[in-house]
């Protein structure tokens, strides 16, 4: 199993979006790094793009939740991108990380994760 882990209320207390002031709870950061160590995580903190400030990445996921419906989180992603592209906003999503529309070619897939692409 691996695991994906978002900012709020996972690894920071919430702070209610202030994210300026949020910090890190350490033993939720040495669970993480842990997890990396056994190979159950792709990053060690604070290597993803959830830990940039502003962040660049979000995960979201239609409700109710089932993590297995690959074409439920793809028929979800399809309207996030399609949304993003009309407002001018270049979106990679987890589960097609090279973008290329080919969604069965992904190592590792990561269908909440959503990031915003650098040009």
């Amino acid at each position: 199993m691996i695991y994906v882990f978002d900012i709020d209320g996972t690894i920071c207390a919430n702070t209610n979006s202030d994210y300026e002031n949020s910090v890190p709870m350490q033993n939720r950061i040495d669970r993480i790094n842990k997890l990396y160590d056994e190979g159950k995580t792709k990053l060690r903190y604070p290597s993803g793009r959830h830990n940039n400030r502003p962040s660049n990445a979000v995960d979201v996921t239609p409700y109710p939740v089932d993590w297995d419906d690959r074409e439920r989180q793809t028929l979800f992603a399809g309207f996030v991108l399609g949304i993003a592209r009309s407002m001018g906003i270049k979106l990679r999503w987890g589960g097609d990380w090279d973008m290329d529309f080919q969604v069965q070619d992904n190592r590792f897939d990561d269908f909440p994760h959503f990031e915003i692409k650098e040009k």
